[in-house]
């Protein structure tokens, strides 16, 4: 008995290493092949668990998503800052999962409905997500193949899709005469409706880095796209800056050309340094902390942007440290910007106007208290769709106080205009050639001033008026 027990073990040993043997030569031939995938997971199964991987990835994915963000390698647009609107449905529909897709523009409209969607693998990145598996959505369009338009999304964040939208294309290269293969990638990203984590969302879309700087060297140096940088309480004087660098012609070696010295410019209107061609920047005052930006010089401003987009200053004190006086420079000023918010900031003079601004577009300034300046509050020159919320502007003299020309839409909600002076070569509120100029809910009292309001497209609601 026991001598053919182990030859029935022996005979089950050597047939189970046969067969073993046998399937593992059928794989390397591929036998199987279509049988055996690579799934996402990193893990081989056959074609129906694939499907499984799939089907719970889409099963995740199914509802309603509304546009959040576009953007590309060199732009990024919050839908809700511009005039973006769109929205992804994935649903299940006689046993495949489709895609219903809008997005309109200022420019276009474009709709797909009922794209059947087809997994890929391969990386989808996109400089702020990326996943190793993606969904192709498609859309059966005669034009799309024409320009050989590709629709894919992914998702690397619970309740987020992020469509990319793929155009390829070939040309003959002039010298070579080869064909050259490009292709061009255009992201939007989508959360679903209802989505609770939109504040935390925009803030990690906006800034890939924060930085905390103590000095007016390291400020500068940290200045750049995609920035948070925290100012720890301290006086920051844009004069001592510019004191080390006599000998420079211009200071862009602090930070790859994004901030320049105009020293042409300097040698007749004083020292300043402006900010450049930055997109999402977001300078802020550490909380609880007391932070100054200033220039000593009365020709220069403190604070200056020029064809910059998305920039938000918080808990900020900026002016001049000089005897009040007549002058050239703004507090704080803006040329060819968009998608502005000033927070919580004090501005000062003796600037000539707390904030000047030229065709500059879709700001916010919301509890902010501008005051002592010595030509007015506020400048804006072809500016259009700026609010001003609970803010005060007050203590300033001598032009118009609120001088508009050539604006567009431009709001003062529950704001304090008191005990200014405006002489008789000016206004208190000069909106001369615009239109759209609302003040609503302000307390405006205490000015002195010969002429109260010029131009025909001022609306005073609900205002506390007194001399």
């Amino acid at each position: 008995m026991r001598y053919t027990n182990k030859l029935v073990v022996f005979i089950i040993m050597v047939l189970t290493m046969i067969l073993l043997g046998c399937g593992a030569d059928n794989a390397s031939r591929g036998d199987d092949a279509n049988d055996t995938i690579e799934v996402s997971t990193g893990q081989k199964g056959n074609s129906e668990d694939k499907a499984k991987v799939a089907d719970a990835r889409l099963d995740e994915l199914l509802g309603e998503y509304s546009l959040f963000a576009t953007f590309g390698e060199e732009y990024l647009n919050i839908a809700e800052d511009s005039y973006e609107s769109g929205s992804i449905d994935i649903y299940l529909e006689d046993g495949k999962y489709k895609a219903d897709y809008f997005y309109s523009s200022e420019y276009s409209d474009t709709k797909y409905y009922g794209m059947t969607l087809s997994q890929e693998s391969g990386e989808f990145s996109t400089g702020f997500e990326s996943s190793d598996w993606y969904y192709i959505m498609n859309t059966k369009n005669k034009s799309d193949e024409e320009y050989n338009i590709e629709y894919s999304v992914a998702s690397n964040r619970k309740d987020t899709l992020t469509l990319r939208i793929r155009t390829a294309y070939e040309y003959e290269d002039e010298d070579s005469g080869e064909t050259v293969h490009e292709k061009y990638d255009y992201y939007e990203l989508y959360v679903r409706k209802d989505y609770e984590e939109t504040e935390q969302l925009e803030y990690d879309f906006r800034y890939k880095e924060k930085v905390t700087v103590s000095n007016i060297t390291e400020f500068y140096k940290a200045i750049g796209s995609g920035k948070h940088i925290v100012l720890k309480a301290g006086t920051y004087n844009v004069s001592e800056l510019i004191s080390k660098n006599k000998d420079l012609k211009s200071i862009n070696i602090l930070n790859e050309n994004m901030v320049t010295i105009d020293r042409d410019y300097l040698a007749i209107h004083g020292e300043s340094v402006f900010i450049s061609d930055v997109n999402n920047i977001f300078i802020e005052g550490e909380e609880g902390a007391s932070v100054l930006i200033c220039t000593e010089d009365s020709y220069a401003v403190p604070l200056e942007f020029s064809d910059c987009a998305n920039i938000k200053l918080k808990n900020l004190t900026i002016g001049h440290e000089v005897e009040p006086g007549y002058c050239s420079g703004s507090v704080v000023k803006f040329g060819s910007c968009g998608y502005i918010n000033i927070n919580q900031c004090n501005l000062y003079g003796s600037g000539t106007y707390g904030i000047e601004a030229v065709n500059t577009y879709n700001v916010k300034v919301d509890e902010t208290d501008i005051y002592e300046c010595t030509y007015g509050g506020i400048d804006l020159d072809e500016c259009n769709d700026w609010e001003f919320n609970d803010s005060k502007i007050r203590d300033s003299k001598e032009y118009s106080i609120i001088d508009l020309n050539g604006c567009g839409y431009i709001y003062f909600n529950r704001c304090e205009i008191t005990n200014n002076y405006s002489s008789n070569y000016g206004a208190l509120i000069d909106a001369d050639y615009s239109y759209g100029v609302y003040f609503k809910g302000c307390t405006i009292k205490d000015n002195e001033y010969t002429t109260f309001l010029t131009g025909d497209s001022v609306y005073i609601e609900n205002d506390n008026l007194s001399e």
